[in-house]
């Protein structure tokens, strides 16, 4: 980790409140789909909990705005607008396919999510 690189360098680390690390998690349409698809899945499968998308229109406004606050590159709306997607899309398929019986929601997130989704870098 590099905590423990920076340490055995002799270096220090520290907890400041007033520092702000600006930062981002690329993630993909798909990557968000399976993510979102998996948790809703698993909190079905161990809680029996059915939860429920809350999207406002306004989070596409908030995306612009911030964006244009922090002189962000035009791409990085595009992109959160596929993350909204991304996640009505997994509510949607989750809903849809428990409304057919447990054993369909099983065959179809098993179909779709083979495998936990895993995080790329992007370096750009």
């Amino acid at each position: 980790m590099w905590a423990q690189d920076a340490l055995r360098a002799g270096n220090t680390l520290v907890y400041d409140t007033s520092v702000r690390v600006h930062h981002y998690h690329y993630q993909s349409f798909e990557y968000t789909y399976k993510r979102v698809l998996t948790q809703l899945y698993f909190a079905y499968q161990i809680f029996g909990l059915k939860q429920q998308l809350v999207s406002k229109k306004s989070q596409y406004l908030k995306i612009v705005y911030r964006n244009l606050k922090y002189k962000a590159h035009p791409k990085w709306i595009w992109h959160n607008f596929q993350i909204i997607h991304g996640r009505k899309k997994a509510f949607r398929d989750f809903h849809d396919w428990l409304g057919q019986g447990e054993e369909f929601l099983d065959k179809m997130y098993k179909q779709v999510c083979q495998a936990p989704p895993q995080g790329i870098q992007k370096n750009d």
